[in-house]
């Protein structure tokens, strides 16, 4: 009885200890992920926060497919840090060493992140969710107030965290392994265009409630900052309460999740493409959008339903990658017609909406 109840409690101790890393890794990866791009806008424009956040998410691919291990992300950090220094000794803050610390950091983070989870008693989604926002609003406001010093800090905490957590756990393995399971079952397109779809406007977006062109200054003001934070937070809140709307209150399958869903975003984002010079009506188009986005659940639900095969979170990974960087090349091309990233997103949803129904008629002909 004595020694169940020891390792029962060191099983406790060790699952609250990772918990704490996770929520701590988690709200840097949400300081580092929307920082970067404040930092970017701030610093040269709309077109370097893109720059940089697509940075942030290249960077999460070495959590998945690559999958670097503990000790990989403590040196990526280590490196990370080292960029820092050299950075602030130069005086040097080109974009390409912000984009390559960016990457550097966002590997670390994400990939400890992987291997801390907590197995036995796993952080409440609703407790994931809450951390991540915090450090998506509180990455807003301090990417403008101290500008490229939230990345050295960011930085340099990491690496102190990861670090430790490396030296007490002691984690041996290989340093890299490429998962493989790039399958489809027809629902990997689907997750890719949904993630396609958000990420090809939301940054966009960010950038545009930041810009301080309208305000008539010549900076941006922290005032407009905690602003766009507080509408970008807002936006979030309606995201992750959407399941509790569509299947909580409405009652609705996950199939009738879906398609509601992203019907439900496909237009407000024809509203925010033809309101994109009007900062309030996109910024609510943003808000009363994000419950359709929630929809995201009912896609892995008719994952699951169906025995999917396919790696879900592989999908959602290139998704990260591809909709930010058809932004950026929107962005680039067409610098005066904002309007395009928002219709870019818009198209991805109906491809949602259009797998979404032939893939149900596929499976109804199998019956």
């Amino acid at each position: 009885m004595g020694n169940s109840q020891f390792i029962n409690g060191s099983t406790d101790r060790q699952s609250v200890e990772n918990a704490t890393h996770y929520l701590i890794l988690s709200l840097l990866s949400g300081l580092l992920e929307t920082g970067a791009l404040a930092v970017g806008v701030k610093q040269s424009g709309i077109v370097t926060g893109l720059e940089l956040v697509l940075a942030y998410q290249v960077g999460c691919l070495f959590r998945k497919p690559m999958c670097i291990s503990l000790r990989s992300a403590a040196y990526a950090l280590v490196i990370a840090v080292i960029c820092t220094l050299l950075m602030l000794l130069s005086g040097s803050g080109s974009v390409w060493v912000l984009v390559s610390l960016t990457v550097l950091m966002s590997a670390g983070l994400q990939s400890a992140r992987e291997w801390v989870f907590p197995k036995q008693h796993p952080v409440p989604l609703s407790t994931k969710r809450l951390v991540r926002v915090v450090g998506f609003v509180s990455g807003i406001i301090a990417g403008v107030a101290i500008g490229v010093y939230l990345l050295i800090a960011i930085s340099i905490i990491a690496c102190l965290v990861v670090m430790g957590m490396t030296i007490r756990h002691g984690r041996k393995g290989p340093w890299m392994r490429v998962s493989n399971q790039f399958k489809s079952d027809g629902f990997g397109w689907i997750m890719l265009l949904h993630q396609t779809h958000y990420f090809a406007y939301a940054y966009v977006l960010l950038a545009i409630l930041m810009v301080p062109i309208r305000y008539g200054t010549g900076e941006i003001s922290l005032w407009v900052a905690v602003m766009a934070s507080l509408w970008f937070g807002l936006g979030w809140f309606t995201y992750i309460t959407g399941q509790w709307f569509l299947e909580g209150k409405f009652k609705l399958a996950a199939y009738q999740a879906a398609i509601v869903g992203h019907a439900w975003a496909a237009i407000f984002l024809a509203i925010m493409a033809l309101s994109f010079d009007n900062p309030f009506i996109l910024a609510s188009a943003w808000v009363l959008g994000g419950f359709g986005g929630g929809s995201v659940y009912a896609i892995k639900d008719l994952a699951k339903e169906n025995s999917c095969t396919a790696d879900m979170e592989l999908w959602e990974h290139w998704g990260h990658v591809i909709g930010p960087s058809i932004a950026l090349l929107s962005v680039m091309i067409f610098p005066s017609r904002m309007a395009i990233p928002f219709l870019l997103a818009f198209a991805a949803v109906l491809g949602t909406l259009f797998l979404l129904i032939i893939r149900k008629q596929s499976t109804l002909r199998m019956i």
